[in-house]
């Protein structure tokens, strides 16, 4: 996490700051970012930027009751798990007093989901993209942490996205990029380990079931997720990967398989010391091809530097809160090799893994 914040200097922060107070919250990367220091800062890091972020706290909590409002792709689906997640890291500090704190709660308190989020599944629920997870579990954060209960809202969230699923637990977003597959999975996990137990929650326990080990035969033997699709080969596709992995960890240890657990916590560790060399480039990138950054090359619309760097941090964070440390690490598939899988038909690839090579 830390290293994902070292990218923003503070005239860098400064000037996305007046660029939100000036044109309001149009997207999710200024939240991630105040979600990311605050988290830092609850852990002794960078106490220097204790009056910064409360500033920005205060923007984002009341900016995302009208960010929707002014822009209807704002992305508060994506935001408000990760400003709760930071305000119960904040608390559990003491970092503030609580007259600061419960302030924050209570502008969060004011959200409707139904005027302040982007993508609403219909009723009865249909199929629709991983917005709607992304939704689900911005909601049941927000319930677990005391601060709302939109039940309701969460339930026809989730069974938006039961739709889609392959025989293997692997989510189809449109055309089937890889990188969709994993962070949507990784946020009907949050849902799960926030809470959710609702009419989904057994056909959600059977795809995470299915898509388990395929998750493991899919990691490079450097510990990178699979190439192809949208918001591939960004830093941050194998924090979030690690998350998943941490979360798979925990529920199979609960299960007493403890050599399925053990597979995802070393695989999540592979992950994470795949990023080290590219955090040791300077420049600091946050796509791996390392073309220079005003060049956008490799990064759809939506995938620049901003919004994407800090993203890496906010699911390392997750992992973090995922992870179980007294489970012990048992060599996962990427470490072993000697197998060959294939996916579904509409994922359409082979992995293959023999004496540290890796074929995709």
């Amino acid at each position: 996490m830390e290293q994902a914040v070292d990218a923003y200097t503070n005239e860098h922060i400064a000037s996305y700051t007046r660029e939100v107070r000036e044109n309001g919250l149009r997207e999710h990367g200024y939240p991630r970012l105040t979600a990311n220091i605050g988290i830092l800062l609850a852990h002794g890091r960078h106490p220097e930027r204790k009056e910064i972020f409360a500033d920005m706290m205060e923007l984002c909590c009341r900016e995302m009751l009208t960010a929707r409002a002014r822009t209807p792709s704002a992305g508060n689906d994506f935001s408000v798990k990760e400003v709760i997640f930071c305000l119960q890291e904040v608390e559990k500090a003491g970092l503030f007093d609580s007259s600061v704190t419960d302030g924050w709660r209570e502008i969060l308190a004011q959200i409707d989901p139904y005027a302040v989020y982007t993508c609403i599944a219909s009723r009865p629920p249909e199929r629709i993209g991983n917005w709607a997870a992304f939704g689900a579990a911005s909601e049941q954060t927000r319930k677990a942490a005391g601060i709302g209960d939109e039940s309701g809202f969460i339930e026809n969230q989730v069974l938006s996205q039961l739709f889609s699923f392959d025989e293997n637990g692997m989510y189809r977003d449109p055309n089937e990029p890889m990188v969709y597959d994993f962070v949507t999975r990784l946020q009907l996990a949050v849902c799960l380990a926030e809470g959710y137990d609702g009419a989904g929650k057994d056909e959600l326990e059977e795809y995470f079931g299915r898509s388990a080990v395929p998750t493991l035969l899919m990691q490079s033997v450097s510990g990178e997720i699979p190439f192809g699709g949208r918001s591939n080969q960004f830093l941050h596709n194998e924090t979030f990967y690690a998350a998943l992995c941490e979360f798979y960890a925990v529920r199979y240890a609960g299960r007493g398989d403890m050599r399925l657990a053990g597979q995802f916590k070393a695989a999540a560790r592979l992950a994470v010391e795949s990023l080290d060399r590219w955090l040791k480039m300077e420049p600091v990138h946050h796509i791996k091809n390392r073309f220079p950054l005003g060049s956008r090359m490799g990064c759809e619309e939506y995938g620049y530097f901003d919004k994407y760097m800090v993203t890496m941090g906010s699911w390392a964070y997750l992992a973090y809160r995922m992870a179980d440390d007294t489970i012990p690490e048992i060599p996962c598939p990427a470490e072993n090799g000697g197998y060959v899988w294939e996916t579904g038909e509409h994922f359409h690839k082979v992995f293959a893994s023999c004496g540290g090579y890796f074929l995709e």
